[in-house]
């Protein structure tokens, strides 16, 4: 009877321990998956950032583009008005 008793002991023991590999291996392997998803996501905020610095910068052009259009406009309308009457404005 103690002998059996022993050996069903034994063989929970050796189950427990398997459990504890297991969840070890498992949790590891979450822990590594959850870095890796961490890198990535900062990878992706980290071009969103450039993104967003690239569109500023695009804007900024193109408002610079704008005023010196409306400038040469402006000029524009300023020399027809002081054109000849046998030019048609714009």
């Amino acid at each position: 009877m103690k002998q059996m008793a022993k050996a069903q002991q034994e063989t929970v023991q050796e189950i427990t321990t398997s459990h504890k590999r297991i969840i070890e291996t498992l949790w590891s392997a979450w822990k590594k998956e959850q870095q890796a998803l961490k890198q990535r996501i900062e990878g992706q905020e980290k071009a969103i950032g450039q993104l967003q610095q690239d569109i500023q910068g695009i804007q900024a052009q193109a408002a610079q583009e704008r005023k010196l259009m409306q400038e040469q406009i402006n000029e524009l309308k300023r020399m027809q008005q002081h054109a000849p009457c046998d030019i048609k404005p714009l």
